[in-house]
């Protein structure tokens, strides 16, 4: 999702609202926002590319105990875009994941990460699975990183809906 992100309207905690995108004053916090769960602010409006997807997103985690290999295969991986989605995850020092996620027309099964069934507990006990493609890449995604195959469409996302080239009313500036 991040490499398909294109601008941030962020609520910082001293209330002030700052437009944030690659390119101006903000881009320290427009890099540093995803994944950021919260604490540099809450996003008041996202706009993002689209892409075409298919109904499912067939996944495969490749597990690493050498933090220097896990990186090296990393950086290969994001250089030969082999895959849809890149995401890594870091339990610890010696148990490190590499996920690689690909649109498919089907898949054999999908798996369900609602209520309890919290997807990055699976990254350790699956080493492939496949999700069904609920949503334009980001919100019902489990995978975080961005997707390879971009268009020229926007998605806006404003208190916690998707929708591509849906309106937004814009927050109230001070």
């Amino acid at each position: 999702m991040h490499d398909t992100l294109l601008a941030l309207e962020v609520l910082l905690a001293d209330g002030s609202i700052v437009s944030c995108t690659p390119e101006n004053e903000h881009r320290d916090l427009f890099f540093g926002f995803p994944n950021s769960y919260g604490t540099l602010g809450y996003a008041l409006k996202v706009t993002a590319r689209t892409e075409p997807v298919k109904s499912a997103v067939r996944i495969e985690h490749v597990r690493h105990t050498d933090p220097l290999r896990y990186f090296e295969e990393l950086a290969a991986r994001c250089r030969t875009k082999d895959a849809d989605f890149i995401d890594g995850t870091v339990f610890s020092g010696d148990e490190m994941y590499i996920t690689l996620g690909r649109f498919a027309d089907s898949a054999p099964y999908t798996s369900d990460y609602t209520f309890e069934h919290i997807y990055y507990r699976s990254i350790r006990e699956k080493k492939t699975d496949c999700s069904p493609q609920k949503t334009s890449s980001g919100a019902g995604t489990p995978i975080g990183s961005g997707a390879r195959k971009t268009s020229s469409r926007r998605t806006r996302w404003s208190a916690g809906s998707w929708g591509a080239n849906a309106s937004t009313r814009p927050p109230t500036r001070k």
